[in-house]
């Protein structure tokens, strides 16, 4: 087998291990340790995918976001928020890519408690996402919630 086809297997690996870990156990219960073991590869492997733990987790955001932007272009997808089946693609794709990464949005909420850095890549995570749906409303200007500039 070829090096770099087992790097990518053993950081999937250690990715679908930390996915369920962090389903069962939370983030800050788990430890690198639990991850590698759940992964069946060693703690050396670990370290040469990761740095850390906050780097596996956002390698996993990394995956969340990646996930959206494939709903985005599929050939479902439209912008135009005056067609109900927009806002029902929307609504739907939305609830997809949560439940699918639930862990991953529960991990980083809690990371973000004990990790000012991890809080900031929270913030600006949930502003991407805001800031695109409000893109996707700048053309409806009579919703009742429609924010009114200052």
């Amino acid at each position: 087998m070829k090096r770099s086809v087992q790097a990518a297997e053993t950081r999937g690996a250690l990715i679908e291990a930390a996915k369920r870990l962090f389903t069962t156990r939370g983030y800050l219960n788990t430890k690198i340790t639990d991850i590698t073991a759940e992964a069946g590869r060693s703690a050396g492997s670990f370290y040469n995918h990761f740095t850390g733990k906050q780097e596996l987790l956002e390698a996993l955001l990394a995956e969340v976001s990646a996930a959206g932007d494939r709903t985005a272009d599929s050939a479902e997808h439209k912008a135009d928020f005056t067609d109900p089946d927009a806002i029902r693609f929307h609504a739907a794709a939305y609830v997809r890519v949560y439940r699918e990464h639930a862990a991953t949005l529960l991990a980083l909420h809690q990371a973000s408690l004990v990790s000012e850095e991890l809080a900031a890549t929270l913030r600006h995570w949930r502003r991407a996402q805001l800031d695109d749906l409000r893109d996707h409303l700048r053309h409806v200007p009579d919703l009742p919630a429609s924010p009114r500039p200052p």
